[in-house]
């Protein structure tokens, strides 16, 4: 059964609100982001999108005043469509959310 972790488990184990490990799977942890929570979502690879916060991380802190999107029955929502990184071929992409939660 699903279990919601608390924010101090979260950052613990690195996990973002939409599940990404910083730890193990972002190039730019401890180099030039210091992790989602930490910055409030206003990670430094948003620009690249043209975006100043990221749009999940609003979604599920500030709107849902939640910790993760585990818990969301719209998961993976469209607020994921705008945040992927254009380099990744989309059959990767839905694979790599399903691992997600």
């Amino acid at each position: 059964m699903y279990r919601e972790r608390s924010t101090n488990d979260m950052k613990e184990q690195k996990l973002t609100p939409c599940g990404v490990d910083c730890a193990e799977d972002c190039r730019s942890y401890k180099t030039a982001c210091a992790g989602c929570h930490e910055l409030r979502g206003e990670v430094p690879w948003l620009h690249f999108l043209e975006l100043t916060s990221c749009p999940v991380y609003d979604c599920v802190t500030v709107e849902k005043g939640q910790t993760s999107c585990a818990g969301c029955g719209g998961f993976p929502c469209d607020k994921f469509a705008g945040i992927k990184n254009p380099a990744v071929p989309e059959e990767e992409y839905q694979a790599m959310l399903q691992t997600q939660w």
